[in-house]
């Protein structure tokens, strides 16, 4: 396991180092191609309405500022790598909230969940599979498990093929992976990109749309060289993408609806479905999705709701409605943020 990239966001009517220690923990997790940074905005919206709560935001393996994957990780299974990948968050966890930390450590009879769980992890698309593997270790492991563990448009089963036998169509996140991968094999060839809109154009030219193709842009970094500091001034995309491949399959071939099924029990589950639950990834889920919706919270009679479905949203929940989307959250909250 490794220690992530990470960011925390906090309010700014937090004063001083004692009410940061203390300001609750919510672990947000982002996709396949994206990065912590992605979900800055939602973080800062809700620590505004929250003050005595904190965002962690964690950049997963071969993303952003992290570390790439190791070449053994790539022989594990499909559940293994999702799990090996929750290992690094609760590493991460672990390193920015203990004493080792580099800014202030959270007070853990507050901050924290017994042994150090966050109270509040959500996850998107890939990373949801991943914060549900979280919330299973801390079972496994008879801790504390997160008050609510969120699946922001995240299908906890296999992807299924449609009757052309594909699966990764066009604008789908494997088709844009392929489409990364080839520009970044053009780059190698080229020796580097000169500058973002070089790269940029080339992804239009493969066939991404061009705010598309602007957001993947951004994950360009300078060569790194020999040197200190790096004397390059050519560009190469910022992914690991062997490692990415490797954890996009992964996601798609990792079932993990008996965890959903656990957690729905404990009414600790939220499962944010965006567009329509009849079609897309979601299509052939209608018998998963009505068992989660009638399992509620199981002997709880204040239970939540498991299924939130949003069919005005895209993928990008956060993107393409992040007022619905935090309502949902803040709703489903509203006496945990006071706690």
């Amino acid at each position: 396991m490794s220690v992530l990239a990470h960011k925390w966001v906090s309010s700014g009517k937090l004063s001083g180092k004692t009410e940061f220690s203390k300001a609750r923990v919510c672990v947000i997790l982002h996709g396949i191609m994206g990065s912590g940074r992605n979900w800055m905005t939602p973080a800062k919206r809700i620590v505004e309405t929250n003050p005595d709560w904190k965002c962690l935001l964690i950049d997963h393996r071969c993303h952003g500022g992290s570390p790439p994957s190791d070449d053994s990780s790539r022989t594990r299974t499909p559940r293994e790598q999702i799990d090996s990948c929750a290992a690094d968050v609760e590493a991460t966890i672990a390193a920015a909230t203990g004493e080792g930390t580099s800014i202030t450590p959270s007070d853990p009879s507050v901050a924290l969940l017994p042994c150090g769980g966050a109270p509040i992890i959500m996850g998107h698309s890939f990373g949801g599979k991943v914060a549900l593997a979280y919330a299973h270790r801390r079972i496994k492991e008879d801790y504390s498990v997160p008050t609510k563990t969120w699946m922001l448009d995240s299908m906890p089963g296999r992807r299924r093929r449609s009757q052309t036998g594909a699966v990764d169509g066009p604008g789908s996140v494997g088709w844009v992976l392929s489409a990364l991968e080839r520009a970044a094999s053009e780059g190698i060839k080229r020796g580097g990109f000169t500058k973002r809109s070089e790269v940029q154009s080339l992804l239009v030219t493969e066939g991404l749309d061009a705010l598309t193709a602007a957001w993947l842009s951004q994950s360009v970094r300078k060569i790194k060289t020999n040197t200190n500091p790096p004397s390059s001034s050519l560009l190469e995309f910022g992914y690991d993408l062997p490692g990415v491949r490797t954890m996009f399959e992964a996601f798609g071939q990792a079932d993990m609806w008996d965890d959903c099924f656990d957690l729905a029990s404990r009414d600790s589950l939220g499962c944010v479905v965006a567009g329509d639950r009849h079609t897309g990834m979601w299509e052939g889920t209608e018998e998963q999705l009505t068992k989660l919706e009638a399992m509620g919270g199981g002997n709880n009679d204040h239970a939540s709701t498991v299924v939130h479905e949003m069919p005005h949203a895209g993928h990008n929940v956060h993107v393409d409605d992040l007022d619905g989307l935090l309502k949902i959250i803040m709703e489903d909250h509203k006496d945990d943020w006071n706690h």
